[in-house]
């Protein structure tokens, strides 16, 4: 292989693997998401299916931290579908990959193939568009700013929860 051709390699073989670690990032991302959705999905439907026990009175405080702690808890939901949102796609197309290959076989463009691969994934000739990494990254940033407002929010409403538990229990020791 020439120099050339290594060094085209190289930032073939490295642009391949920043977009599957954005990648790899982005489905973690999206998997803690499910999992804490799924856990605020459980935690509503123990609070708003509860009976209060006998002989806890419906207080002021009682109902500012219930309200508080469902509140919240919408609010980390929320957070973690806007985590599940999805961007439009700057992967290289698969009509341009096909477009490469048929000039490649008709001999139109041999010797060209790394270069053109690696053009698909980082778009040097086009810098004020996004590439495929760019997208890829800008997609796990998203879902991991969304997930870090759901785990605020998480942190709020068991910080809440926590309030009104103290408080019930308060009344129930007396």
């Amino acid at each position: 292989m020439s120099d050339d051709a290594d060094e085209i390699e190289r930032f073939t073989e490295q642009a391949k693997w920043l977009f599957a670690y954005h990648e790899s990032r982005g489905e973690s991302l999206y998997t803690r998401a499910v999992a804490l959705l799924g856990f605020v999905g459980v935690m509503l439907a123990l609070l708003l299916g509860a009976d209060l026990p006998k002989g806890v009175d419906v207080t002021c405080p009682i109902k500012v931290t219930f309200v508080a702690t469902v509140v919240s808890l919408l609010m980390t939901g929320g957070c973690c579908l806007l985590a599940f949102k999805t961007r439009d796609s700057k992967v290289p197309s698969v009509s341009q990959l096909r477009e490469n290959w048929q000039h490649w076989v008709d001999d139109q463009r041999r010797g060209s193939a790394a270069k053109d691969v690696a053009e698909m994934l980082l778009r040097a000739k086009e810098l004020d568009e996004d590439s495929a990494l760019d997208w890829a990254k800008k997609t796990a940033d998203d879902r991991a700013r969304w997930f870090e407002h759901a785990v605020f929010c998480m942190g709020v409403s068991l910080v809440s929860l926590t309030v009104l538990l103290a408080v019930v229990g308060y009344q129930l020791s007396f």
